[in-house]
């Protein structure tokens, strides 16, 4: 009951005990121990969903190169200023998109390549 705690707000016979900073040990012996890395999803990461995640990224970048590829085959573009430009964006479109594909593969391999305890630090 309230009646019992003391003016500091305590049980009668309870005792205090202020924190105190160790000033002889180095700071780092009191830091948190090392977390695994993690996706940022809160995951943690490993071959499995390394690899999987770079092949999901490898096939939506083929799937938009080639429908812009596609779009290149309707023609000629006419001389009006938009025409040219979205011609133009869909050249740089393939370009990059096969670019990504190329390093997700080039990745993927590395990924795959890697000893398992090496795979989450890699990743992050």
């Amino acid at each position: 009951s309230s009646s019992a705690q003391g003016a500091s707000g305590m049980s009668p016979g309870a005792i205090s005990v202020t924190p105190v900073e160790p000033t002889n040990v180095a700071p780092e012996l009191w830091a948190k121990p090392p977390q695994k890395p993690e996706a940022s999803h809160g995951r943690v990461v490993d071959r499995e969903r390394l690899c999987n995640d770079l092949v999901n990224t490898s096939v939506i970048a083929a799937l938009i190169g080639g429908f812009a590829l596609g779009t290149l085959h309707l023609g000629k573009p006419q001389n009006r200023p938009i025409d040219l430009t979205v011609y133009m964006l869909n050249v740089v479109s393939v370009h990059l998109c096969t670019c990504s594909c190329l390093t997700s593969a080039f990745l993927y391999q590395k990924a795959n390549g890697l000893h398992d305890d090496e795979v989450s630090g890699w990743a992050s």
